[in-house]
């Protein structure tokens, strides 16, 4: 998030930032809802699209906040068969956050 405060003084203007979820590893899932948020606020006030992936383990789907949730989550299912990676419709399979 830092970079992205500091880029704009150098006349770089990347349009997003991507966190893997290892970033989230060993963090309790509130946590990971507040990083989130935060994320969406800065992503809103720099104008830039924040992208999060985050393993269907990681079971966020009782504490992700209504408003959080509705506005800003697509669910994905990605599925990677030999050379070939597909998405299946957003909330269809995933039990992350149902």
């Amino acid at each position: 998030m830092m970079l992205m405060r500091l880029c704009p003084q150098r006349q770089i203007r990347p349009r997003y930032l991507v966190h893997d979820t290892h970033l989230f590893d060993c963090v309790d899932g509130r946590q990971v809802i507040s990083a989130l948020r935060l994320g969406s606020e800065i992503s809103r006030e720099l104008d830039f699209q924040y992208i999060v992936t985050i393993m269907k383990t990681m079971r966020l789907k009782s504490i992700v906040p209504p408003d959080l949730k509705s506005t800003h989550v697509w669910a994905a299912v990605l599925k990677y068969e030999g050379r070939v990676v597909t998405i299946q419709s957003p909330f269809d399979s995933c039990e992350l956050l149902r």
